[in-house]
Formats: structure tokens, sequence, C-alpha cells
């Protein structure tokens, strides 16, 4: 290991399940209590207790078909990409420092300068994911970094650059949003029936710490963090000003990832 860089330190919080305005509070909950120094940096992998819609910050609600959906919680993300049926699916969060990726640019050769680019972030984690699939014996592939998106909305009709593949259908894309020099990462995951969550969370945590250099401990979500993110979903996650308008309580809102679905 250079000698000039510390392992980042990042918290992995335990398989959890959530309704879909809760699950995004406590992700922004995350990002925010890090940004005020209240929070390490966290990874966190969760279901959804509920079906649910999700869609990108910048994309038009109007545009979401939500036909049969009348039983279903539909809410904006805080990341950009494409419009998420969450069926049968899990989601991999983290919240930390863009400069956590310093390592893992190092041992791949990439100038430092590199660990800037959002693709970066994709590149890194989700090539874990895949090699984590590819453990519980789930064949897959990553699609290569040149891949553009189409201009379809539909998230896993989309497959772009370094989304994961398998059995021809994408299976695993991600999105993003930057805020002061830290990011909020969510990626959604397909899985069938008897898919080994548990394996997938272990191997996700040994892979991160392996893969990209970082010292990973497992926690709980804080008083004060459980706290934030009750409130985010009661002000911003919950209203319809946030869900059909895009407007944020007061704040400054953070910069979702440019883009197309992922």
């Amino acid at each position: 290991m250079p000698g000039d860089v510390v392992p980042s330190r990042y918290r992995f919080i335990p398989l959890t399940a959530g309704y879909a305005s809760m699950n995004m509070a406590v992700d922004e909950a995350l990002l925010l209590s890090y940004l005020n120094h209240f929070s390490p940096q966290t990874i966190r992998v969760y279901c959804w207790s509920r079906p649910s819609v999700t869609f990108g910050y910048r994309i038009d609600p109007a545009a979401v078909d939500t036909s049969g959906c009348a039983e279903t919680d539909v809410v904006r993300r805080p990341t950009g990409g494409g419009v998420v049926y969450h069926c049968e699916c899990a989601t991999v969060a983290m919240a930390g420092g863009v400069s956590s990726l310093e390592e893992w640019a190092g041992r791949n050769g990439l100038p430092r300068k590199r660990v800037n680019r959002s693709s970066l972030l994709y590149r890194a984690v989700n090539s874990v994911v895949g090699d984590a699939l590819s453990a519980l014996g789930v064949k897959n592939s990553l699609v290569p970094g040149s891949t553009s998106w189409n201009a379809g909305i539909d998230c896993f009709s989309n497959p772009c650059a370094y989304d994961i593949v398998g059995a021809g259908r994408k299976i695993y894309g991600a999105a993003q949003m930057r805020r002061g020099g830290a990011f909020l990462y969510q990626g959604n995951l397909l899985i069938e029936e008897g898919f080994d969550i548990d394996g997938f969370c272990e191997l996700l945590r040994e892979g991160l710490g392996a893969a990209l250099g970082w010292e990973i401990v497992e926690g709980e979500l804080s008083k004060e963090e459980k706290e934030e993110a009750q409130r985010l979903c009661r002000v911003k996650y919950g209203s319809g000003d946030w869900n059909r308008l895009g407007r944020s309580p007061p704040g400054r809102p953070g910069r979702p990832e440019a883009g197309g679905p992922r």
C-alpha cells in the first residue's frame, strides 16, 4: 500500500427492509450526517417491504408508468437515473467521500485526478458486485465503459456503462449524486426467489474491503441518523412537493448525477 494513502474506514449496516420513502430518507440522512461530521462513511444493503417504484431526480413523474400500481409506493430518488420497479429487488447504498476511491485508483494505475470522475465509482463498486454474484453462481458480465444509454427511462431495459448483465438482460444498475466532495450511490439488483441475499451481503462486504482497500466494520444507525431519516421522510420523501415537483425542503440540494437511465 502506498505510504501516503491511509485506508478509508466504512461502516457496514446489516440487511434491512423498509418502505420506499424511508429507504430514500435513510440514504440521504447518511450522506448529510457524513458531510456534517456526525457519521462515518457507510455501506448498506436493503430490501423493499412492499412493491415500490422509484424514479431519478430528473425524470418527469408524468412519464412514469404506474398502471396496475394502485397499492405501490411511488417516490422520487435523490440520485439520477431512470425508473426502477422494486418487486424482486435489493439495493446497495453507499455514502462517503470521493477521496476514498484513491486507493482503488492507485491499485489500478489511475491518476488521482480521475477520482473525481463519476464513472470511476460505478466501475469500482459494480465490479465488486459482479464478483459477489459470480461467487454465488450467477453468471454475469460488466457492460463496457464505452456503452451509452438510449432514450428509454426504464432502468432495467437500458444497459449502459459498467452496469451488470446476466442471462441476456440487465440485472444491476446504479446512480449517484454528489455534494461537497461526498457521494451517495444507489445500486439496484434484480433477484430471484431463493437468492442468497445474506451471502451476497457478506461477499460484498469482503469484496469492497479487498478490492478498494477499505477497512469495513459492522455497525448500526445512530439515534441521530434515525431522527434525521424520519424528518426527511416526513418533509421530503413523503411529500408531493418532492415526488411530483422535485422541490426540496429548505436546505441546499445535492447534485444528482447526469446521464441516462442507470
